[in-house]
Formats: structure tokens, C-alpha cells, sequence
């Protein structure tokens, strides 16, 4: 049996927690480009700490990810999917914000430390709708 087939019988890309991981690590990514750009165009220097932060905070929840998707592959355990509305919301708001973190990193003039509280304020919806439809009935 190959890795795609294992990976796909686990329904661990449709499983709550990878999808909180991925919208956990792409608003981190777009926090600290935010508050980067402030600090390098000069204005705000305090914020190169939440740039660091934020960046600290990604790499611990990927390889916190990294590692449970690995005991979960090798373990060959089934996980619960989420509901299928909750899936595409969730789906939906992480391709939003790849989107929008692709675009800023191409023009800077997009993105800044104003963007902050709107990732928080997302990343905290996220969590209610997570929590909301973490099961499939």
C-alpha cells in the first residue's frame, strides 16, 4: 500500500486539527511579514520581538504537526473527519490567507502592522468554527 492510499484512508488532511494547523501557520506567517515591514521601514522598531515571536510560534506548530502526522501515518490510525460545511469554511478562510500572504509579500504596500489584530480576530473565528464543526454527525 502506498503513502498517498495510507494518508488518504487516516482523513488526516480532513481532520480539524490539521486544519487549524494550517491556519495557525499561515497567520503567523502573515503576522510576522506585517509587523517585519513596519520595523524595517523604520517606524516601530518594538515590533521586530512579535516578528520573532510569531515566526518562533510557526515553527513550533508545524513541527508539533510534522511530528503527530507522522505517528498518525505510522500508527495507521483513523481519524474523524470534520463536518463537510466546517471543512470548506475552514478551506475556504486558509486559501484566503495564502492568497492574501502571496500578494503582500509581493507588494508591501499591502500589508503592515495594522494587519495584526484583523489575523488575530480571523484566527479566533477559526477557532469557533473548528469547535463548531470538529465532527462529522
Amino acid at each position: 500500500m502506498g503513502l498517498l492510499n495510507r494518508i488518504k484512508r487516516t482523513n488526516i488532511t480532513r481532520n480539524v486539527w490539521t486544519q487549524m494547523a494550517q491556519i495557525t501557520i499561515i497567520c503567523g506567517l502573515i503576522v510576522a511579514a506585517g509587523t517585519a515591514i513596519t520595523c524595517n521601514q523604520g517606524d516601530h522598531c518594538g515590533l521586530a520581538f512579535v516578528s520573532v515571536a510569531a515566526i518562533l510560534a510557526v515553527a513550533i506548530v508545524f513541527i508539533a504537526w510534522l511530528v503527530w502526522f507522522i505517528y498518525v501515518i505510522w500508527a495507521k490510525r483513523y481519524l474523524t473527519p470534520m463536518a463537510p460545511h466546517g471543512y470548506k469554511i475552514l478551506d475556504s478562510i486558509d486559501f484566503c490567507l495564502f492568497t492574501y500572504w502571496i500578494i503582500a509579500s509581493i507588494f508591501k504596500v499591502a500589508i503592515g502592522a495594522w494587519v495584526v489584530p484583523i489575523v488575530a480576530l480571523i484566527w479566533i473565528a477559526s477557532i469557533a468554527i473548528a469547535i463548531k464543526y470538529r465532527e462529522s454527525k
